[in-house]
């Protein structure tokens, strides 16, 4: 796993980053569950092993930190996720979000809608 540290936080955000030459797709996982334990045989589907595909563990599930400072709110992990994309410097991506990862998903498109090419 990769690691993004995220300063506002003092926090360390962990995901997978599978290599592809199409389009890159970020997946956001919801509520009770974990990127790195729920999708990585979504990314392993054929349909999808041409993309890149970058699964998050939101901070506080998974192997993300679990900062006992940290807000935990919609626009709280939309925030650093907006920081996450433009350091990968993602344009033209696939934001797919599931249950609570949704929300999240729906508040980061709005904080990166030019780098955004689809929301799922």
């Amino acid at each position: 796993m990769k690691a993004f540290y995220i300063e506002k936080a003092h926090a360390t955000m962990r995901y997978n980053d599978f290599p592809g030459r199409d389009q890159p797709i970020v997946f956001i996982h919801g509520l009770g569950c974990a990127g790195s334990f729920d999708y990585p045989q979504v990314a392993a589907q054929a349909e999808l092993q041409k993309h890149r595909c970058i699964i998050v563990d939101l901070l506080g599930a998974g192997y993300s930190d679990k900062p006992p400072y940290f807000s935990y709110t919609v626009s709280a992990h939309a925030e650093y996720l907006a920081d996450f994309v433009a350091a990968l410097h993602l344009h033209d991506f696939v934001l797919f979000g599931h249950s609570l990862g949704g929300a999240i998903a729906i508040a980061l498109a709005g904080k990166c809608r030019e780098r955004v090419n689809r929301l799922l």
